[in-house]
């Protein structure tokens, strides 16, 4: 597909160029013959189209290479043994946070932390020649970020099996002997509660990420909210014994 691609694009310069020869020789042919008008006219059209033959030969070389292109593939059976791959350094430098904006160099940093390598033996180093605290502060939020999302990423793993055992929940009061009515009632609001894991991953972690920051309104906001609802709604209660 990707051959026919640069086949179809060539045939269309192929066309291209013979239109606009054929253009150029009617426009010089249409001067007055043999005045200075059509000896410019000449020069111009022979220069417009020298131009584009340039540029059209310069992308035919840089197609070349994409009608072979390398593929490379990883062995992955010399990757069993993670002490086998060596420890590496990298070196993240910026100068100016106007020009380099710390956005920037933060994301740099998280795409190297969330790279496919042992994380013991990845060292990223961050070099800032202007001593911006708001680079700095950019670099350390971007590592506390780094952490919260592997939580996110443990949680999530661990929702796998409690969701097993929620949707599960009535056989297993069943096998501790608990009243079938009751067993039933149970396993049918664990089972319900199950898309509440999708939700509680990425709010747990918010909610200690914004402990760790020292931020507390959206947490008391929201536990007001959150209280005032359950104030106004009818009190329900499962109770197993």
């Amino acid at each position: 597909m990707h051959l026919l691609t640069i086949f179809v694009r060539i045939a269309i310069f192929v066309l291209f160029f013979k239109w606009r020869i054929t253009y150029a020789a009617r426009a010089i042919s249409s001067t007055d013959a043999g005045g200075i008008g059509m000896s410019k006219a000449a020069t111009f059209w022979t220069a417009s189209i020298a131009g584009e033959l340039w540029f059209a030969f310069m992308w035919v070389l840089d197609q070349l290479p994409k009608t072979m292109p390398v593929r490379r593939a990883v062995d992955v059976t010399a990757l069993d043994d993670d002490t086998l791959l060596p420890a590496m350094d990298v070196f993240v430098t910026t100068a100016d946070p106007d020009k380099e904006p710390p956005l920037a160099t933060a994301n740099t940093v998280l795409s190297i932390l969330a790279a496919g390598y042992p994380a013991g033996k990845v060292t990223c180093y961050v070099s800032d020649d202007a001593g911006a605290e708001v680079t700095r502060g950019a670099v350390v939020e971007a590592a506390r970020f780094a952490a919260l999302w592997r939580a996110m990423l443990v949680l999530a793993a661990a929702a796998v099996p409690i969701a097993l055992v929620w949707a599960s929940a009535g056989e297993i009061l069943l096998l501790f002997g608990q009243d079938p009515a009751i067993a039933a009632e149970a396993g049918a609001y664990a089972r319900w509660m199950i898309p509440s894991l999708a939700a509680y991953v990425p709010l747990a972690c918010a909610l200690r990420f914004l402990q760790a920051q020292g931020i507390v309104v959206p947490v008391m906001a929201s536990s007001g909210v959150a209280a005032d609802k359950m104030d106004a709604a009818e009190d329900d209660y499962l109770l197993v014994v």
